[in-house]
């Protein structure tokens, strides 16, 4: 009978497989977790409590399940897609969320961005729509930083510091896009920074001896 099918003892799970490759999270961890919460037989599986605590590892962004008749529960584990590094312990998702994983699993080769965790997806926001602009430019930003008093400062790929200050940065990079290839076109030095507060011009800086012009 159908009563007799959804018994937790009828049909039971014996085989666990993974869909996909996990890169971040341990599959025998996985395995544990699902052998110690998972309940029910193949007609009764309930995987709530076990789905609820994998969801909690740091580096699962989504779990499903499929069952394949007649002893199988086939696992999917999505694993969250950094995009930068936030902080020194954090890791940004390309929803703008951060999440803390081991710190030794973080990969070092992505962009830093820092700020508070509130700030997140602000910051996300101006990293994706500043590196589209420099990005014409055959550069990357590497570093985006925004201090408590709402100052904004990035690095870029060839190593130049961009100070861009707390009102209207948006603009003021802009403008940095517009006058780079003037001044990378006008002089021999290699730049070092260049800072865009000032109204009517910039202060730039060359690297060695560290010549600072007003244009």
């Amino acid at each position: 009978s159908w009563s007799w099918m959804q018994k937790p003892t009828s049909f039971p799970i014996k085989t666990i497989q993974f869909e996909g490759q996990l890169i971040h999270e341990n599959p025998t961890q996985i395995v544990r977790v699902l052998q110690s919460q998972m309940t029910g037989g193949f007609f009764s599986l309930n995987v709530t409590t076990a789905k609820q605590t994998l969801l909690a590892l740091p580096w699962v962004a989504g779990v499903s399940f499929r069952r394949v008749w007649p002893d199988t529960l086939t696992v999917k584990i999505t694993e969250q897609d950094p995009v930068a590094r936030f902080g020194k312990k954090g890791l940004l998702n390309k929803n703008g969320v951060v999440f803390y994983p081991d710190v030794n699993s973080i990969p070092m080769n992505l962009p830093d961005l820092e700020g508070t965790v509130d700030q997140a997806p602000l910051l996300f926001g101006f990293y994706q729509t500043v590196s589209a602009m420099v990005n014409k430019l055959g550069l990357s930003v590497i570093a985006l930083h925004l201090d408590a008093e709402g100052n904004w400062n990035l690095q870029l790929s060839n190593q130049l510091k961009v100070v861009l200050g707390h009102e209207d940065a948006l603009i003021r990079f802009q403008r940095f896009i517009a006058i780079y290839p003037k001044i990378v076109a006008s002089s021999v030095k290699t730049l070092a920074l260049v800072d865009l507060r000032y109204p009517n011009g910039v202060a730039v800086q060359f690297q060695k001896n560290q010549n600072t012009l007003k244009k």
